[in-house]
């Protein structure tokens, strides 16, 4: 099942550690990783990507869907000012673009305090217990939710 994954941490060590290790599952065919980077809150709210590790066989949608987190992470209001129509309109939009649902976004907004980093990840997996298992010894909160198969949906519109 293709999931979001986003596993909040409480420095970018630690996170790219994480994020090694699902390189690692993905090279011995127990996931398939589609997309994956590390980023990072700043204290103003700004969320940025630090960083992407390893080789991954990125398809569009996954490719997307991982470049567009770090500004649905902050949110529209990520500056620090109220937001505008186009702010939301892009929010949404974003939304879309991952593939998930603004109950997922507030749950990991939560979490995802200034000063942290976090692993965003585009991933097939079969079983959840070698990630979770692995990411909760490191310290990390792991937030999952199945995405929508938006190349599905691409294709039935045309």
């Amino acid at each position: 099942m293709e999931n979001m994954l986003v596993v909040v941490f409480n420095d970018e060590r630690t996170a790219y550690e994480g994020l090694s290790y699902l390189n690692q599952l993905g090279c011995d065919g127990v996931i398939k990783l589609f997309a994956g980077s590390v980023i990072a809150k700043e204290t103003g709210g700004r969320v940025t990507e630090v960083g992407r590790q390893g080789t991954f066989a990125f398809h569009t949608i996954a490719g997307t869907a991982v470049a567009a987190a770090p500004g649905v992470l902050a949110g529209p209001t990520g500056s620090g000012v109220g937001a505008t129509v186009g702010e939301l309109t892009g929010f949404i939009r974003d939304l879309h673009t991952l593939g998930v649902n603004s109950d997922f976004v507030n749950d990991v907004e939560a979490v995802l305090t200034p000063g942290k980093c976090a692993i965003v990840a585009d991933l097939d997996e079969e079983y959840i217990t070698p990630i979770d298992a692995r990411m909760k010894a490191l310290g990390g909160v792991v937030f999952r939710t199945e995405k929508k198969n938006l190349e599905c949906e691409l294709e039935q519109t045309r």
